[in-house]
């Protein structure tokens, strides 16, 4: 299971605590696909692509 402090990292918002729940049952089911503690990111060159903004938009 996933450790209690990497739950405390998490910034979920407001969700009701039964939505929270599941939230969490979920991450841990498919924690082996993130990457907890930033080490395990790799790169690729397989892949590029290009994202089109209107001109004067804002980054998010």
């Amino acid at each position: 299971p996933i450790e209690s402090e990497l739950y405390e990292k998490l910034e979920i918002g407001q969700l009701p605590t039964e939505q929270k729940l599941h939230l969490k049952k979920l991450l841990n089911k498919y924690r082996h696909i993130f990457d907890w503690y930033n080490d395990t990111i790799g790169h690729t060159n397989l892949l590029q692509h290009k994202i089109i903004v209107e001109e004067n938009t804002l980054p998010i």
